[in-house]
């Protein structure tokens, strides 16, 4: 009996149906297996970037403590000053400039101080909410080895140029310490010019230096046991630079294993920058306003 077309058709049609039906499910289960792999890529970029944020966490923890290590190790060294210190002060901090970082003018931070005296020197713990967010420590001037100071030109032709050289004078001297200056030549010549004058200051260096976009060559050049001093200025004056708006970067990332002083001179009609201290147990007491400003060098 011959073939009906009806059957030929159907018996033909079936496999296809079947082709397209397996083809359908190889299509799906591909896409299943895609949006699998690419919700594992997510996870273990998420996973890497915890593991990341978790290892600075502990670098900067372990930074901390080497830094309370550091002054654990110092030589002793005892004053009535560090004594007085001890304790735990309220601080506030207000911006009254606009490179204030994460702040506008006006606005204020409150933090708590802890200073400690340990193994002859000076500790500060910086702490928010009971979280400690920064680490300070103070060197005593006994286990330096050179006082290295940079100075911007026209230094001179400010109001507290006479005033701080005089206070540099009297640390070197009290210290023992060689004073090594950078600075530009007719800068320098101001500088030896006066401190020519002071018979009892001996062992002065007088170095050339007018490249303030190599600044950083001092990271080579100041040990660890030196006491780093920068002459800075304020917007408007005579000796301000605009490298000089870097310093705090360059101090707190390149500067971390030194002791430094950033030094803001008396400026005619000038602001600066507002910090007051007042001992937490005793806020009524009177505020002291600038005392610990350039004492402590940052340390990470």
């Amino acid at each position: 009996m011959p073939n009906h077309p009806y059957r030929v058709k159907k018996a033909v049609l079936l496999p296809l149906c079947l082709l397209l039906l397996v083809g359908c499910q190889n299509q799906e289960r591909e896409q299943r297996l895609q949006k699998k792999e690419a919700e594992l890529a997510h996870r273990e970029q998420e996973l890497l970037l915890r593991e990341k944020a978790l290892a600075r966490r502990e670098q900067a923890d372990q930074k901390a403590q080497k830094a309370v290590d550091s002054v654990r190790s110092l030589p002793q060294a005892d004053s009535a000053l560090t004594r007085n210190l001890a304790g735990t002060w309220a601080a506030r901090m207000n911006c009254i400039e606009t490179d204030c970082a994460g702040s506008a003018i006006g606005d204020s931070k409150n933090e708590q101080w802890e200073f400690s005296y340990e193994q002859g020197a000076v500790l500060v713990r910086a702490s928010v909410n009971n979280k400690v967010v920064r680490v300070y420590t103070g060197q005593p001037l006994n286990t330096l080895a050179r006082l290295v100071a940079v100075v911007p030109p026209h230094a001179e032709l400010e109001a507290g140029f006479a005033h701080w050289l005089g206070t540099l004078r009297t640390l070197v001297k009290e210290a023992g310490l060689p004073l090594v200056c950078y600075g530009h030549p007719d800068t320098l010549g101001v500088m030896r010019e006066q401190n020519a004058a002071d018979t009892a200051l001996h062992n002065v260096q007088y170095n050339p230096f007018d490249t303030w976009d190599d600044f950083l060559i001092f990271s080579k050049q100041v040990q660890p046991n030196d006491l780093f001093l920068i002459v800075s200025s304020r917007p408007g004056h005579a000796s301000y630079l605009r490298q000089l708006a870097r310093l705090p970067y360059y101090l707190a990332t390149y500067f971390t294993d030194n002791s430094f002083l950033l030094l803001f001179p008396h400026q005619l009609a000038t602001t600066a920058s507002s910090l007051e201290l007042v001992p937490a147990a005793a806020a009524e007491q009177k505020g002291v306003k600038g005392y610990f400003k350039g004492l402590l060098g940052k340390r990470k």
